[in-house]
């Protein structure tokens, strides 16, 4: 069934993609959280001038993507947590923590989908922490955590 989307659905699509999906699907899943529409030709010349305009936004958003990676290269993060004498924290150092920390010092446009953390860092110290934004661009954020007395 070719349906157009209406919002983003992981896996599927963006909005205002025409995707051709299984019927149970789009009348079990995608419907009744008006996720998606049946494709009218209407439709579908709607969905391209919504995929036109997007194309130029994430043209947009790539170049401030790649200005903040070079922004994020020159600098350290710090965050300061409760350790031990060895430098083992009582608690961790999750994505969240790193995008509050981030915001606070005005990078916004970071959220905790783009920190690639394999686990939660439990341990002061210099830590390198890899992001991942739309459009292949990838940095790493340079995180000190700090033991706090």
């Amino acid at each position: 069934m070719k349906v157009i989307l209406e919002k983003d659905v992981p896996k599927v699509g963006r909005a205002g993609d025409i995707r051709n999906v299984a019927d149970g699907y789009f009348r079990n899943f995608l419907m009744p959280r008006r996720l998606a529409k049946i494709a009218t030709p209407a439709l579908e010349k709607q969905a391209e001038v919504i995929q036109k305009r997007r194309i130029g936004e994430d043209e947009k958003r790539k170049e401030e993507y790649k200005i903040l990676v070079e922004k994020l290269n020159t600098e350290e993060i710090h965050i300061a947590e409760k350790a031990n004498e060895e430098g083992h924290l009582f608690g961790s150092v999750s994505e969240d923590d790193i995008v509050r920390v981030l915001h606070e010092r005005g990078y916004n446009l970071i959220e905790k989908h783009h920190i690639l953390l394999s686990e939660h860092i439990k341990t002061s110290g210099m830590h390198e922490v890899p992001l991942e934004f739309a459009g292949n661009i990838t940095g790493v954020i340079r995180l000190v955590v700090d033991k706090l007395e």
